[in-house]
């Protein structure tokens, strides 16, 4: 059985194929403590800003019973041109959802955002 430069473990073409089952398990035992059991939640939202320079605010809802702690939230504009937007930011991050804060510097276009939630 041959292993990565990560060090997880896979059956050699010379392996006899009896061992197949034995060399899944090993890769699986190998990955299941790198991987453990994550939780990821992903959407899209969008504020609406009406006046230049005002924050805007939403609340965002996780699906029920998918974190049991705050997870790690990022979120990223999701326009064509951003130009004229305030960096989008999660606050108030809970396990069951987040506030999403934004804001324009010009004009009054409504800024759609997408997040990305793992616990």
């Amino acid at each position: 059985m041959g292993t990565t430069p990560n060090g997880l473990p896979y059956p050699e073409p010379t392996d006899p194929v009896a061992q197949g089952a034995a060399a899944i398990k090993a890769l699986a035992e190998a990955v299941d403590p790198r991987v453990g059991a994550r939780a990821i939640a992903t959407g899209q939202a969008t504020l609406t800003s009406i006046t230049p320079n005002t924050l805007a605010t939403l609340a965002v809802s996780f699906p029920a019973g998918r974190f049991t702690a705050a997870p790690l939230v990022f979120v990223s504009l999701n326009a064509a041109n951003v130009h004229g937007c305030t960096p989008a930011a999660a606050t108030a991050i809970t396990a069951s959802g987040f506030t999403l804060n934004g804001a324009r510097t010009t004009g009054n276009a409504n800024i759609p955002v997408s997040w990305l939630a793992i616990q």
